[in-house]
Formats: C-alpha cells, sequence, structure tokens
C-alpha cells in the first residue's frame, strides 16, 4: 500500500497515471489517496505520515525529493462580458484597478505570496479584493463583481461555463509547478520504483486536451 496526497486543484490526469503504474516486483500494489491542502501534504510527507503527494507551488526543502510532473500558467476566470474577455491572454497590467478574487493564503501560502509579490513589483494593485476558499466560490463573486479570478487550471475547467470564461496568465514568475513529493531520506525501494516508474509513464503518455466551455 502507497499513500498519496493530492489537493482539490490536483488534475485528475495525473491523480489516474499515478494509480494505472504497475511494478512486476509488486504485483498487489495499491494507492490510498489523501486530500489536503498542497503545504500541508509537503509537511505530512516530511513527517512520513504519506509516502508521496503530488504538491503545487511548494518551495524547495532539503528533506524532500520533487520529480516535476506538471507545469501550467494560473488562469483568469472572467466575466463573458468583461472586456477583458476578448483578449486571448492576460498579463498583471490588464488587471491593473480590477476586484481580484484570490484563494486565501491557507489555501497555499506560497502561491498568495507569489501573487502579492509580483503584482507589488510592478506597482499594479486591486480596486478590491477578495477572498475565498473554493473556485465555486470565485466564480459566484466573478458574475456578482465582475471580478478577476486567481485560479489553477484545473479549477478554472470546472467553473468555466455558465457566463464564465478563462484566460491564461501570461506571467512567468506566476507558473504553478506541480510535483511529486518524497522524503529526501527515504529508503523504501517500493517508493523509489514507484517515482520511477511515474517519471517513465509521463514522459510516453501525452497529457489529454480538455473542453472548455468559452
Amino acid at each position: 500500500m502507497l499513500n498519496l496526497g493530492k489537493s482539490a486543484y490536483t488534475d485528475p490526469f495525473l491523480i489516474t497515471t499515478l494509480q494505472s503504474v504497475q511494478l512486476p516486483l509488486y504485483p498487489g500494489l495499491k494507492v490510498k489517496l489523501w486530500s489536503n491542502y498542497s503545504h500541508e501534504l509537503a509537511q505530512m510527507v516530511t513527517t512520513g505520515k504519506l509516502d508521496m503527494a503530488l504538491v503545487t507551488a511548494v518551495p524547495d526543502t532539503p528533506t524532500l525529493s520533487f520529480l516535476t510532473v506538471a507545469e501550467a500558467p494560473f488562469y483568469i476566470a472572467l466575466s463573458k462580458d468583461d472586456p477583458l474577455a476578448d483578449r486571448k491572454e492576460l498579463r498583471f497590467e490588464d488587471l491593473q484597478a480590477c476586484k481580484w478574487i484570490l484563494l486565501a493564503s491557507y489555501v497555499n501560502p506560497h502561491v498568495f505570496e507569489m501573487i502579492q509579490k509580483v503584482a507589488s513589483e510592478k506597482g499594479i494593485t486591486a480596486s478590491d479584493l477578495h477572498y475565498v476558499m473554493t473556485a465555486e466560490e470565485a466564480s459566484e463573486l466573478v458574475l456578482a463583481h465582475k471580478g478577476a479570478a486567481f485560479v489553477p487550471r484545473d479549477a478554472d475547467w470546472r467553473i468555466a461555463c455558465d457566463g464564465i470564461t478563462m484566460r491564461p496568465m501570461m506571467e512567468e514568475q506566476l507558473r504553478l509547478v506541480t510535483r511529486l513529493a518524497t522524503r529526501s531520506d527515504s529508503k523504501n525501494r517500493l517508493v523509489s520504483e514507484f517515482v520511477r516508474a511515474t517519471g517513465r509513464r509521463l514522459r510516453n503518455i501525452p497529457s489529454p486536451q480538455q473542453d472548455i466551455c468559452l
């Protein structure tokens, strides 16, 4: 049994891929999923509560080893009648004086700090700020306040319908990197074999395209 952590914003394709990994030396292998915020999952791997975890936007730490499995820009969820919806991609300058809808700091502290840092460096400010726990809460505020919601790609796909569209945020400093985290001092052969097999499988399987309601 391998205990694998994942967040509510982990791409389902990655989860399915990891669950399908087979190891000839471990024919009875089962992968048990645990959900939490990425930074909490990283801590659970460090303390040994989890064997590994798919984490997004977690800083490097000596206690963990990482295998990069996906990378994507932030996406901005907008009302379809927002003037910014006419653009194919967005930058921070486009969001000057807009109402921003952000995932609360405890959802992912590192992401929250990244957004604040890049906005400050560019001198970009919001006209108002709203904080939410989920993409679904963000969609309600987008429609109610015509705001711009900073949401991970997979979450945006879930809400990009019924009056809401999405555009990629083309800011190199705001790319979301998802990695498979394991303990750097782990001597567990099963974990090592699983990580290597995962790397091989992801290299050979293209990520599927998903439909978006535009």
